[in-house]
C-alpha cells in the first residue's frame, strides 16, 4: 500500500539514535507544510507514512516519553471525537518509531481486520467473555491469531478501571510498561438503542489533499468539532491503489438501555482492544 512507510517503521528507535536526532513529532521539527489542528494538549495532523487511507499522527505538544497510563483517557475522548475512525497506541517497544514522544495515532475503522474480526466472531459466538469489572465487560477471541482482550463500556471510568485491572496484572516491579499495543474504538447508538455499523470502505471516501497547497484533511473525514485545515507532505499519486484494499464490514450489534442506565454515556459504546 505505501512502501514509503518503511521510512517510519524501519527507523532505528535505540537510545544513541534517539539521542542523535531531532525529534520528528515536536513542532519546531515538522515539515513547514505539516500543519495540525489543536486538541487539548495535542496535535491532529496527517501521517507523512500512511498505512490507512486516512491516518492520522496525534502527539502531544510537549516533548514526554510515550506512556498510556496518564493519558488513557485522552485516548478514549478522541476516539469519542472521531467516531469513524480507531485511535491506537504503539507501546515504546511494540512498535512506536518516536519512543521518546508521546502520540497517538488514528485511522479509519473499516480498514482494520482486528474490528471487523471481533464483531464478526462475536456474532458468531466466538468470542468469550472473561469477566465483568463494575460496569465493563472483558471478553478475549476464541482460536485468534494471537491474545487480544476487548474491553466494553458504556461508562469512560469504567473503561479506565478494567483496562488498570489488565495493566496492573502485567507490569513487573520495576514498574516499566509491559509489551502491549491498544486500539479504541466507539461506536454512538442510533435507533432504538441499535448501534451503527462500520461500513465497508468506498472509493470516493480516500484521503485527498490540495494539488496546490497541500491543505485539508477532507471535512467528511473528521467530526465537526474537528473540521479544519492541515497539510501535509504528500501527495494524491502516493496513495494509488488504495481503493482495492480490502475492508471489513462490521454486523450490526445490540446495547440494552440497562446497560447503560446511570452511566456517564448512554449514547453509546467503547470497544478497548489490548494486545499484550
Amino acid at each position: 500500500f505505501n512502501p514509503a512507510r518503511m521510512v517510519s517503521s524501519g527507523a532505528k528507535v535505540d537510545a544513541k539514535t534517539i539521542a542523535q536526532r531531532k525529534c520528528f513529532l515536536c513542532a519546531a521539527n515538522r515539515p513547514e507544510v505539516q500543519r495540525g489542528i489543536a486538541w487539548r494538549d495535542y496535535d491532529i495532523l496527517i501521517n507523512p507514512f500512511p498505512i490507512f487511507t486516512r491516518h492520522l499522527t496525534i502527539p502531544r505538544r510537549e516533548h514526554v516519553d510515550q506512556q498510556l497510563v496518564p493519558y488513557i483517557c485522552d485516548m478514549f475522548d478522541l476516539a469519542r471525537e472521531l467516531p469513524d475512525f480507531v485511535v491506537f497506541y504503539n507501546g515504546p517497544k511494540c512498535g512506536a518509531s518516536a519512543p521518546d514522544h508521546m502520540h497517538f495515532q488514528a485511522g479509519n475503522a473499516d480498514f482494520l481486520p482486528l474490528v471487523g474480526d471481533y464483531f464478526n466472531l462475536k456474532s458468531q459466538g466466538k468470542c468469550t467473555m472473561q469477566c465483568t469489572i463494575d460496569g465493563a465487560d472483558i471478553y478475549t477471541i476464541d482460536d485468534y491469531l494471537r491474545v487480544v482482550y476487548c474491553i466494553e463500556s458504556c461508562d469512560r471510568d469504567a473503561l479506565r478501571q478494567a483496562f488498570m485491572k489488565l495493566y496492573n496484572s502485567w507490569v513487573k516491579e520495576d514498574g516499566v510498561e509491559p509489551m502491549m499495543n491498544v486500539v479504541c474504538l466507539y461506536k454512538e447508538s442510533t435507533v432504538n438503542g441499535q448501534q451503527s455499523m462500520i461500513e465497508p470502505l468506498r472509493p470516493a471516501d480516500t484521503l485527498t489533499l490540495s494539488s496546490s497547497s497541500l491543505q485539508g484533511i477532507m471535512q467528511a473525514s473528521l467530526p465537526s468539532a474537528l473540521a479544519s485545515s492541515v497539510s501535509s507532505p504528500k501527495t494524491g499519486e502516493e496513495y494509488l491503489g488504495q481503493q482495492t484494499l480490502t475492508s471489513y464490514s462490521v454486523d450490526t450489534f445490540h446495547k440494552t438501555g440497562e446497560e447503560c442506565l446511570g452511566q456517564q454515556s448512554a449514547e453509546g459504546k467503547w470497544y478497548l482492544f489490548v494486545i499484550p
